[in-house]
């Protein structure tokens, strides 16, 4: 049975007094082992059974080495001597590793042990409690363990035992590494004190005189006897750059009764004139009051290990960019991010203060940009081309470096009159000395240049330009990989001869643009076309010739569809492009057929002879005509094929779509000779107030009067004037015949009210609306303006910032403008209040259902108080019911029109209603 460890008490006494006899033990320059031998037996006397050890971190901070055990058996410490530390490496090595402390109460069968466990048993170790050892700093020096032959957990009485034997071996590995260290430093500086190619000294601060040893000579040309005896010998010869640092620096040492050393790095006159790098150190002999007495030392020349150094260190930085971006083309297959990234490297890694690289234009000779990194890098910079040229521009190293295909340097830019560009006085002004140009190769032709530039003068030795001619090599060689991969690329998916996407490219983008459409609530068209008779132009002028005439139908193809970007050559002489969010089937007609038109009127010129080119094509729809680009381009090409067996232009792949296009292009054709023939008419609807009936103003509305159908009715015909821009004749010609009517009855002296014309979302959209309204109520020269405009409320909302700039300027004009069908769009109050609208009409769905419905009721009171608010009139649409009239009388409501008070009516029953029916005062 173990022994009782002592109270804590008597404990804690003898522990201090151990521990004493070490510390001095400590002063009196003991070894390092013997110290924690001595600690490791203090702790062990302390309790029977318990087993010390010392372990030491390595230098490395990944080992413990052997530092005390002097109980446990010698071929244990052996074996865990150099022991790694990790996670799980028994007590020891993961309280090294963990920074805290380790207790295994079992190392039978604690997992920490699992790999040491065999090793613990042979020599009948049950119990490791393991500390980290820690200087001031909190690094950690070793581990301190105890040991027991049994299963045990500490104490409390144990943790002063911890608490001794780390702290004291902490002083102990800290105090004899000091020494170490500082005789090491001792022995050091009298071997260089010693070395006879130093110049020695020594300076009696009593005599206030300078000895220099026969070494003055050798290293700074100095004959002995020409020096001043005192210390300006060296004061006087110091760079006035280090001056006041040396000399504040050695008297510093010399003041300090403690300091025994004095060393310094400086720059020291020769006697030439020029300067040496010089590593000066001195030793301090001090009287017993610790003042100087004297300094003896020595001063070595450094000059040529300095510029070793400085010459290693700008190559390590060439050598990090080398391997930067050699590492960048290996992962790179993006050209622009090759050249950026490189630049960036050479830059950030290299330490160079500006890089750039370049390519040559050969039919100008310029070198343009096309990377820059550095420090001073900017636009200004990127946009300065420099010249390749063999004239007095194209002297620099960029021109000189691509007409040789040799490297190009200039070492001091500042002193270099070779070139005056523009480029090297920008580098000259910001600070670079030294420049080199690099010329990059593709297939053995030089092709541009990669340049870097330095701030030190003659920065670009021979290995510097060895080492960056391999790295041009490198970059070259990526250059001409990536170029070899693009075009293997482009072979993949562009046609050689037009320059088009091939078959394969095209599908990508129809499948791309299939899924936009999907949540699109147009359509889109796939078109196939191939040139009619194309054969035949290979059989007689030959393939050469087919090839051009592709080229220029490609060409013109380019130039005459909305979307060129879609446009490919799937075949020998076919072509194909889809139309995205198309509304209506008419409008591909539309482009079919002014295609089909251009193209005729646009001959081509191949091998000397004039040709005209026509084509045969076909569509297909998506969705209804397939859901995939596969499904649907075969059903383009099977319209395309019943085309020609049909000898027709063009076909739809769904018969009803050639049915509805062929329909929609024969009424856009008759409304076309309706317009040259005069067969549109106005009929005007009269507005009335509400509270009186009296007249108070005209809606022109559009009738076209067909000599085989009669009157038809605006919406069998205007949504398809609007699809073909014919709404912007037909609404010129409404402004014009309305203002003309307007005339005519004044002239009769009926005094007509204010007349309304609708103004369609294309006419306002034209730049040149104002204007054609201008010219149009010219008509009402010396009178008053008596037009109104009604335009819809989502027109407005479209572009409001552009529409309030038109509106002001048709309202400066003495219109009255009204917004048409409000409550159906998404105005809201202050942009109604920016305005400069008179009117408010109230939508006839609502008025319709407001006498049966409290919803649509309140929706026209508010918009009644809304536009009286703002000081506007409110003229109700659709009224055909007295129940309606009485409503808007009660609410308040100005004018209201309706079948219910009159259908729109041609101008000859206007005079009749003028001549009968009472005016609103006012109205005209």
């Amino acid at each position: 049975m173990n022994a009782p460890i002592p109270g804590p008490q008597e404990q804690a006494t003898r522990l201090l007094v151990g521990q004493k006899e070490i510390l001095e033990g400590i002063v009196a320059g003991r070894g390092l082992a013997d110290l924690l031998t001595a600690i490791c037996r203090l702790a062990e006397r302390e309790t029977s059974g318990m087993l010390c050890s010392i372990l030491l971190l390595d230098a490395d901070g990944m080992r413990l080495r052997h530092g005390a055990a002097p109980s446990l058996p010698f071929e244990y410490s052996r074996l865990i001597d150099g022991l790694a530390i990790g996670p799980a490496v028994g007590s020891c090595g993961t309280a090294a590793f963990r920074r805290e402390q380790v207790i295994v109460e079992d190392i039978a069968t604690d997992p920490l042990w699992a790999a040491y466990r065999d090793v613990a048993a042979a020599y009948r170790l049950r119990a490791c409690w393991s500390t980290p050892i820690f200087n001031a700093a909190r690094q950690v020096l070793g581990t301190f363990a105890m040991y027991y032959r049994e299963p045990r957990k500490p104490s409390p009485e144990h943790a002063a035992l911890i608490e001794m034997a780390t702290q004291t071996a902490a002083i102990a590995i800290e105090h004899c590494r000091t020494n170490e260290k500082l005789q090491l430093s001792n022995e050091r500086f009298l071997l260089a004190a010693r070395a006879t190619n130093d110049a020695v000294w020594d300076w009696d601060f009593g005599k206030n005189t300078l000895w220099w040893s026969e070494g003055i000579t050798s290293l700074f040309g100095y004959p002995v006897g020409e020096l001043e005896p005192g210390p300006e010998s060296w004061t006087l010869r110091l760079h006035s750059g280090d001056a006041a640092r040396v000399t504040a620096e050695f008297h510093a040492v010399v003041d300090d009764p403690k300091a025994q050393f004095w060393s310094a790095e400086y720059r020291f006159r020769r006697r030439d004139g020029s300067h040496a790098e010089v590593f000066d150190r001195g030793f301090v002999i001090r009287n017993s009051a610790g003042r100087a007495i004297r300094m003896i030392g020595a001063v070595q020349d450094i000059t040529e290990r300095k510029q070793a150094g400085e010459r290693i260190k700008r190559q390590n930085r060439v050598h990090a960019v080398l391997s930067g971006i050699n590492t960048l083309i290996v992962r790179v297959r993006d050209r622009q991010t090759l050249l950026d990234e490189a630049c960036r490297i050479a830059a950030e890694q290299g330490g160079f203060g500006m890089v750039w690289i370049g390519f040559l234009d050969r039919a100008t000779g310029s070198v343009s940009p096309a990377a820059w990194a550095g420090f001073d890098a900017d636009e200004a910079w990127g946009s300065t081309t420099a010249s390749a040229r063999d004239d007095a521009d194209g002297q620099g190293v960029t021109g000189r470096a691509i007409r040789s295909g040799q490297p190009q340097i200039v070492n001091d830019i500042s002193t270099d009159t070779r070139s005056a560009s523009r480029r090297r006085r920008t580098a000259a002004a910001r600070g670079f000395r030294s420049v080199i140009a690099l010329p990059l190769f593709i297939d053995g032709v030089v092709v541009g240049n990669f340049s870097l530039y330095a701030r030190e003068p003659h920065f670009f030795d021979d290995e510097e330009v060895k080492l960056l001619t391999d790295l041009a090599g490198d970059i070259s060689f990526a250059l001409q990989y990536l170029a070899k991969e693009e075009k293997a690329n482009y072979l993949a998916y562009y046609d050689l001869v037009t320059g088009l996407p091939n078959r394969t490219l095209f599908m990508e983008h129809l499948n791309h643009a299939m899924r936009a459409a999907g949540s699109s609530p147009g359509r889109l068209v796939l078109v196939i076309g191939d040139i009619q008779r194309f054969r035949a132009i290979n059989e007689t002028l030959g393939h050469s010739a087919g090839d051009e005439t592709l080229k220029q139908v490609a060409s013109l193809l380019r130039k005459m569809i909305r979307n060129p970007e879609n446009l490919a050559r799937i075949s020998a002489d076919c072509f194909a492009t889809f139309l995205p969010d198309v509304r209506e089937l008419s409008e591909v007609a539309h482009r079919i057929e002014s295609l089909a038109a251009a193209a005729l009127h646009t001959p081509v010129t191949v091998a000397g002879r004039e040709l005209t080119i026509a084509f045969t094509m076909g569509a297909a729809v998506f969705p209804g005509d397939g859901a995939d680009a596969g499904t649907l381009f075969r059903n383009a090409e099977a319209a395309l094929h019943a085309a020609k067996s049909a000898g027709q232009r063009y076909m739809f792949y769904a018969p009803e779509m050639n049915a509805r296009v062929a329909e929609s292009l024969h009424l856009e054709n008759r409304l076309r000779r309706a317009l040259d023939l005069g067969q549109f008419v106005l009929h005007y609807q009269p507005k009335f107030e509400v509270c009186t009936r009296r007249l108070t103003g005209l809606e022109a509305l559009i009738r076209w009067q067909d000599p085989e159908l009669g009157l038809v009715p605006p919406a069998s015909f205007i949504p398809l004037m609007e699809e073909t821009g014919l709404i912007l004749e037909v609404g010129q010609w409404a402004l014009q015949r309305a203002i003309k009517d307007h005339r005519g009855w004044s002239a009769r002296g009926l005094r007509p009210p204010r007349v309304a014309v609708n103004v369609s979302s294309i006419q306002l959209r034209q730049r040149d609306f104002v204007d054609i309204v201008k010219r149009a109520v010219s008509g009402f020269a010396g009178g008053e303006v008596a037009l109104d405009l009604e335009i819809t409320e989502s027109v407005i909302m479209e572009n409001m910032a552009e529409m309030t700039l038109k509106l002001q300027s048709i309202h400066a004009l003495g219109l009255r403008i009204a917004m048409d069908d409000f409550g159906t769009g998404y105005s809201s109050l202050s942009c109604i209040a920016q305005l400069p609208i008179n009117t408010l009409k109230i939508d006839r769905s609502f008025v319709i259902e407001m006498a049966r419905s409290d919803y649509h009721r309140n929706i026209v009171t508010m918009i009644i108080q809304l536009a009286h608010a703002l000081r506007l009139d409110v003229v109700a649409e659709g009224v055909d019911a007295e129940e309606q009239v009485r409503i808007l009388d009660r609410l308040g409501c100005d004018s209201m029109q309706g079948y219910l008070l009159s259908k729109p009516l041609p101008p000859e029953d206007i005079e009749t209603l003028l001549e009968t029916l009472p005016h609103k005062a006012g109205a005209d």
